[in-house]
């Protein structure tokens, strides 16, 4: 496994700097030690109704998601228990929540392939 580069969890977001046009909207995402310093800002086009709010949370949780992710594969199962569950469920009948566990594993390596440097397609 490679070391992370990225800025360690935990993230979180707040209202972001007044924006120099009116039609835009900010929040900025901050890391655990960062001194007030954004590691990331979040715009908006307030024109195009866009949810600021939901995604500076999807950013700010992305170190979790991505720590999920390789807990997972770290663990050796590459996959494996979010099938096997999948396929458990699937049994029971709850086929939407099994296809989206078998989403989930099926986007775990190319999410973690992306954050450990190779390109995102």
């Amino acid at each position: 496994m490679s070391e992370s580069k990225h800025t360690p969890g935990p993230w979180h977001y707040e209202d972001g700097p007044e924006p120099i046009d009116q039609q835009m909207d900010t929040r900025s995402i901050h890391g655990p030690d960062n001194h007030g310093i954004p590691h990331a800002m979040v715009y908006d086009d307030l024109k195009q109704g866009g949810d600021i709010d939901a995604n500076a949370r999807l950013i700010a949780a992305t170190p979790n998601l991505l720590a999920a992710c390789k807990c997972e594969r770290d663990d050796g199962m590459d996959g494996n228990i979010l099938r096997e569950a999948a396929e458990t469920l699937r049994c029971r009948g709850f086929e939407r929540q099994a296809a989206r566990l078998e989403h989930v594993a099926d986007a775990q390596d190319p999410a973690i392939a992306v954050e450990e440097g190779a390109p995102h397609e």
